[in-house]
């Protein structure tokens, strides 16, 4: 079995899958096999040093990498798993998976030593947002601040900067003071409501290994093997995570490449690949610099737009592929619809080829307001496309209200939870009454639960909530299934019944039955972890259609034709990333481009265009800075959109012809005629002298690959 594993590797692949003892930094290019190392290594480990599964730790950035490194591992040894599940019923008590899901499991069991109780609540981001919401308000501070003030309190918990540290810290005055009350407060609600959002799960598990060194030796004794994907982009308590967990057997592998970082706006910094040689002495430096994915044409381009960057792990990059035949090209349109129907045009022509079906093409962009446009040109087409995006159940309002329910029933005190449900169905708890009972709730001490609880009215809509109270309690009491507690708590709260009389409710009710049968065979804290951790990750489709996605969703992720849109000052670089002065957040742009650029395999289109409306005006680009890097060697220029009125053809522009032997060889773009097929558009050029051909698209017949010595073809 071990032979067997390192098959068909290449010696530097070799050399890090047998290196078993001691810390290892893996420096690894796009496509150069990083994850299939991984995955090989964890079944190398397991068979040479007869290793229990729970003995090995992987960790991963999502749940996507999670289940490729799974899914890697099953195929390697039995045979392809279609889903977690199925993999999770063949290999028990597996350790691959995300930071926040290893981290939540060491919680279940031990939070009790953080003043939390094990039937701890995840926060989803809506849930979030809603408590800080609900905060600002309280506070009189202006609450369309609340996406900001999130992502500060974010960032400070990667940082491992408390609330109490805050503020004693770092109060200040006026924003910084008003900060530190609401992040003071915000926890204090989490800690009430016994929840947690997901920063917590890793900044309270370090927290633990600080103050409790018996609990870490515990988990430091459990795992003796630890594997870090994507290394570049974890945040400082991401770090500290490793650092705890790793320190006592130093046998921590890392796969990281400096050009790919570009989750820096999350807390994660490029500088702990330094750090880990610096904290894990010997560590072991292995280049894996052999690409299996990208052609040379696209690797040379991807190469001078990096190169641009400073970085002191600088990689040569070669590729054993010898499909060579496309250039780059780069179009650039008159407005972000000419760019947009070049693209579905394109496309449109390559299917018709027959070279590629439509999953075959990714269109990466880089910020949503990009997709109206996109979305139009390939329907206007009639191209399947998917658009990449959270599991579109969870997004359903009945489905968040069942999952309201079944939290409810894990955890009473879950205040914000309760704030959904109490009115679903209605229970006549008008907005007055509501907001007096979270006042009281909140003087008390207690949860908006046991403050409805305690209540002695006798009012007829709080007798309905006591109904429902008594529900809550009798179904954790009797129920631990959660597909049962969800059917059970729905039809006998009424809101089945409700929701039948609702506007489409058969198609909401069939979404309550889906979500029942995904939720049935687990338990109750299963199926909430799994909610709050994976459903909103994002999955490819495997249906023919194009994938739409942003290209830090499609990090990971390869396509035979990629599109990269919108290459434009203001939008790759970011009008953000502009305005900032250290120039780290320029380099981190255009590592940005560099990843979407490395996920073609044959073919890489950059667009962009001259004119792009933002909200209600229309505002004139510039192309990015980044495209100046991109010589004509590397990259085909495509007809600029024509200034006068803002319109674009789809048309390479023609270049001078050049003699090939005695014959004049036609130019991509040129437009000619066929005696008998009639006008074309040359799209291609092969071969030499008598040998040489040209592809030509014709209307009437389509796609015709031609000699030139006997065509007889016009330039018109």
């Amino acid at each position: 079995m071990k032979q067997k594993i390192l098959e068909g590797h290449n010696k530097r692949q070799i050399e890090a899958l047998t290196h078993l003892d001691g810390p290892a930094l893996i420096l690894s290019g796009p496509g150069s096999g990083k994850t299939e190392v991984v995955a090989c290594r964890y079944l190398y480990l397991l068979n040479s040093r007869k290793m229990s599964s729970e003995e090995v730790l992987v960790l991963t950035l999502s749940p996507r990498a999670a289940f490729e490194v799974k899914n890697r591992i099953f195929t390697l040894s039995a045979g392809a798993c279609q889903s977690n599940d199925d993999f999770n019923n063949n290999f028990k008590n597996l350790k691959i998976d995300t930071f926040q899901t290893i981290c939540c499991r060491i919680l279940r069991d031990e939070i009790k030593e953080m003043g939390f109780g094990e039937n701890f609540i995840i926060y989803s981001e809506e849930d979030r947002f809603g408590l800080i919401r609900s905060i600002l308000k309280e506070f009189k501070i202006h609450e369309a601040l609340f996406r900001g003030i999130a992502a500060r309190i974010s960032n400070l918990k990667v940082e491992m900067v408390g609330h109490e540290e805050f503020l004693a810290n770092g109060g200040g005055f006026g924003f910084e003071e008003k900060l530190a009350k609401v992040y003071m407060r915000y926890q204090s609600e989490l800690q009430k409501n016994n929840c947690l959002d997901q920063d917590d799960l890793i900044m309270y598990t370090v927290n633990l290994f600080q103050e409790h060194e018996s609990v870490l030796k515990k988990w430091q004794n459990k795992i003796s093997q630890i594997m870090v994907d994507d290394f570049q982009d974890i945040n400082p308590a991401q770090y500290s995570f490793i650092k705890y967990i790793g320190k006592q057997s130093g046998n921590v592998f890392i796969t990281a490449d400096d050009d790919q970082g570009i989750l820096g706006f999350r807390g994660a910094r490029l500088e702990h690949i330094n750090r880990f040689k610096e904290d894990f002495t010997s560590t072991r430096v292995i280049r894996f610099e052999q690409s299996y994915r990208c052609t040379p044409y696209i690797l040379e381009a991807a190469g001078a737009v990096i190169g641009g960057n400073p970085g002191p792990h600088k990689k040569k990059l070669e590729s054993d592929r010898n499909f060579d035949k496309h250039k780059p090209q780069y179009f650039c349109g008159g407005t972000e619809t000419d760019e947009a129907s070049y693209i579905a045009h394109t496309v449109r022509e390559l299917f018709l080829k027959g070279s590629y079906a439509y999953r075959d093409f990714g269109l990466l962009y880089r910020m949503s307001t990009q997709l109206r446009s996109l979305e139009k040109a390939l329907r206007d087409e009639g191209i399947p496309y998917y658009v990449h995006a959270a599991y579109p159940l969870y997004r359903k309002s009945e489905v968040k209200d069942a999952i309201a329910y079944a939290k409810m029933v894990m955890n009473p005190d879950d205040s914000v939870s309760f704030g959904r449900i109490i009115n679903s169905p209605p229970r006549g708890i008008g907005v007055s009454t509501l907001a007096k009972m979270i006042d009281s709730a909140r003087k008390d001490g207690v949860s908006l639960f046991n403050a409805f609880k305690k209540t002695s009215s006798v009012k007829k809509s709080q007798a309905k909530v006591k109904k429902l109270i008594d529900l809550v309690i009798r179904t954790r009491k009797s129920y631990k299934d959660a597909g049962k507690v969800i059917d059970v708590v729905l039809n006998k709260s009424g809101y089945m019944k409700w929701l039948s009389g609702e506007k489409d409710a058969d198609v909401r009710l069939a979404n309550i039955k889906m979500l029942i049968e995904e939720a049935s065979g687990l338990n109750l804290h299963e199926f909430l972890d799994y909610v709050a951790l994976f459903s909103e990750d994002n999955e490819v489709k495997n249906a023919d259609a194009v994938s739409l996605m942003t290209v830090y969703e499609a990090q990971g992720l390869e396509f035979p034709v990629v599109y990269m849109a919108g290459l434009e000052e203001g939008l790759l670089p970011h009008s953000h990333a502009r305005q900032q002065d250290n120039g780290k957040a320029i380099e981190e742009e255009r590592r940005l481009l560099y990843v979407g650029m490395t996920r073609a395999r044959d073919v890489l289109y950059l667009t962009g265009a001259a004119k792009r409306r933002f909200y209600t005006r229309i505002q004139l680009q510039e192309p990015s800075r980044f495209l100046k890097d991109l010589s004509e060697e590397l990259c085909c220029t495509v007809r600029h959109a024509s200034s006068a009125n803002g319109s674009a053809d789809f048309h390479v522009l023609p270049k001078k012809p050049k003699k090939i032997g005695r014959q004049i060889q036609f130019s991509v773009g040129v437009r000619v005629k066929h005696i008998t097929w009639g006008n074309g558009v040359v799209r291609d050029l092969a071969g030499q002298g008598d040998s040489a051909k040209v592809t030509v698209n014709f209307p009437s017949v389509g796609i015709k690959c031609l000699s030139l010595k006997f065509a007889n073809l016009e330039v018109i």
